[in-house]
């Protein structure tokens, strides 16, 4: 299994790139890979500009084939790259996800097209994993600019992980805390001393 990590959003939110901003003194990006090369032999970086993340080290860095697609653009492009069946799809601005969810969600039975965790009421869509039998539909949608992670999940083999297993196995509600606003960072800052 590879990894895909996702940073070529526009934080229209956030009003400015948030792949950069720090939290505990690392880049969030910096600090989702590190996490990831934990965890998979390859992490592909789906970027909307390559100039933009040179700095990055230790990843495969690959620009969006489709522009301003959102999220499934992203996934289009790592599956594309990938040379695995199954990959680990997962958002640049998840600061407190764990290395136990991970391994927990790779051991999971691979008979699905997609499996992500269920958290709060809601699916998590960019924490979970993704197969390459996902692409013609993908594909078919994005020629539709059917752009919604939801539209894809109506046609696929989705499987969840029930919130209360989740609940059950990851007592620490925040793994799924994402930053979309400058105050989201602030609040994590706050909480957890970073």
């Amino acid at each position: 299994m590879n990894a895909i990590l996702l940073a070529g959003g526009k934080s229209s939110r956030f009003k400015k790139n948030k792949a950069i901003a720090k939290y505990n003194g690392e880049r969030l990006i910096e600090r989702t890979l590190k996490l990831l090369n934990k965890h998979f032999e390859k992490v592909f970086l789906v970027v909307d500009s390559k100039e933009k993340y040179s700095f990055i080290k230790g990843c495969y860095i690959i620009e969006d084939v489709v522009s301003n697609k959102g999220p499934l653009g992203g996934i289009y492009t790592g599956l594309l790259e990938s040379n695995q069946k199954y990959n680990y799809v997962m958002a640049c601005d998840m600061p407190l996800m764990s290395s136990r969810f991970i391994e927990y969600i790779k051991n999971w039975e691979q008979n699905y097209d997609v499996l992500l965790p269920a958290y709060n009421g809601y699916i998590e869509p960019l924490a979970g994993i993704y197969s390459k039998s996902c692409l013609p539909i993908i594909e078919k949608n994005l020629k539709n600019e059917m752009l919604s992670i939801r539209a894809l999940l109506r046609e696929v083999n989705m499987q969840k992980i029930d919130e209360s297993l989740i609940m059950r196995n990851f007592p620490n509600k925040n793994i799924f805390y994402n930053i979309n606003y400058q105050k989201d960072l602030e609040v994590l800052h706050l909480v957890n001393g970073g």
